[in-house]
């Protein structure tokens, strides 16, 4: 059986979720971990940052965030694709996730 656990960011739920199952040693389980915005979430938090430390900074805040639209993009239809892909190639792999 393969699983796949996905959150927002993948910097602490999924990943936690996938050391726990790996460490549980169930056999024959195959476990992953992935993010679906990172790239936004990480320009967020940088935005933020810099604009909650200086004033003079806020101009280069709202720059560095614009800057990770086109990546935020990006990496959503990167996630179609392979998604796309997944479902011709491999549905088995698939197998449980629900259509919203």
């Amino acid at each position: 059986m393969k699983v796949l656990y996905v959150c927002t960011a993948n910097i602490c739920r999924s990943p936690s979720a996938e050391a726990l199952l790996r460490r549980a040693g169930v056999p024959g389980v195959e476990v992953a971990s992935a993010g679906t915005a990172a790239v936004l979430l990480c320009a967020a938090q940088v935005a933020l940052f810099l604009g909650l430390s200086n004033d003079a900074l806020t101009g280069t805040a709202k720059i560095v965030f614009a800057a990770h639209i086109p990546l935020a993009l990006i990496e959503g239809a990167v996630t179609v694709l392979v998604v796309a892909f997944l479902r011709k190639a491999a549905p088995d792999l698939l197998r449980g996730v629900e259509k919203s």
